[in-house]
């Protein structure tokens, strides 16, 4: 038997909950960094949860990093929550590949929106294209 929670579950119990109290306040960057955290944990937990469940819908993936790799493909938001999620968390990145370099430097607020000034884009777009990913997702 399995002891994990489904991703729908999760989807329930962690982002949407998230996604409610960013949209109560969309210009707060606390709210933004646990949207994008919860966003980005989705997928470990999602991993997980097929490497122990049905290992067919991890669509070749033999770890984390492959599986991540995958589903970026299918949602290239996930990339700009997971370097978000690991800005706020490290507070300075040393990962080659990311592109948000610091916590404070992570956004901006312009024409009443928080942008992701290296991304080029609002945060509340992509976050809002991420939310609609996972909600779609079937366990």
């Amino acid at each position: 038997m399995n002891s994990l929670t489904s991703p729908s579950a999760r989807f329930q119990s962690d982002i949407e909950p998230a996604w409610k109290e960013y949209l109560s306040d969309p210009l707060v960057e606390r709210k933004a960094n646990n949207l994008a955290r919860a966003i980005d944990h989705h997928l470990d937990w999602t991993f997980k949860y097929y490497d122990q469940v049905d290992r067919s819908r991890l669509m070749g993936a033999t770890n984390l990093d492959g599986f991540r790799q995958k589903v970026f493909g299918l949602c290239p938001e996930l990339q700009m929550m997971r370097d978000l999620s690991d800005a706020a968390h490290h507070r300075f990145l040393t990962r080659s590949s990311a592109v948000v370099v610091t916590s404070s430097a992570a956004y901006s607020v312009q024409n009443s929106a928080l942008l992701v000034p290296d991304y080029a884009r609002a945060f509340g777009d992509g976050a809002r294209k991420a939310v609609e990913f996972w909600r779609q997702w079937p366990d």
